[in-house]
């Protein structure tokens, strides 16, 4: 498979371990990191009990925060995602949910536009379906649950729900 899907120490363990991946791959969380963890490292149990940073799965992009590179094209759409969570949880009391962060994962990895990864939607799905295993363990057997907006200043934990409030943006 050209995107295996392993967990964070384990996908950094086999990068730096290979010459031939060492320097032009990084392990790539798959669902932002940020979803579940504030700061950065601490995983809030909250929102998912199981979830580890480096438990988390994540698959083999081309490195670099650069736009140029399929990690650093990731990265930015993932960014302006999370500034759309945030309006949402500031301006209507929503908070993002697993789905919402999965659609997120599946447009990212499905976009056509260089230098992105261009799956296919087969290929992505087979990704996702991983993805979704991992996390339904973590989370207790939940398919779907609550996160935090991603960039928030603060812990951000979800609100509580309120009328029409779906977690959706």
């Amino acid at each position: 498979m050209r995107y295996p899907v392993e967990s964070y120490s384990d996908q950094q363990k086999r990068i730096k371990g290979d010459p031939n991946l060492a320097g032009k791959k990084q392990a790539h969380h798959v669902l932002q990191n940020s979803h579940f963890c504030y700061p950065r490292t601490n995983a809030l149990k909250e929102i998912c009990p199981g979830y580890s940073p480096d438990d988390a799965p994540c698959i083999p992009l081309d490195d670099g925060t650069d736009t140029s590179t399929e990690h650093g094209a990731i990265s930015k759409t993932q960014k302006a995602d999370a500034k759309g969570y945030r309006d949402a949880y500031k301006n209507n009391n929503k908070s993002p949910t697993y789905q919402d962060a999965r659609a997120d994962a599946k447009k990212q990895l499905t976009s056509k536009k260089p230098p992105g990864p261009g799956l296919s939607d087969a290929e992505a799905e087979c990704i996702l379906l991983e993805v979704d295993k991992l996390f339904e363990k973590a989370s207790g057997g939940k398919k779907d649950f609550a996160l935090r907006p991603p960039g928030s200043r603060s812990k951000a934990l979800p609100k509580p729900a309120v009328a029409g409030n779906t977690g959706a943006v």
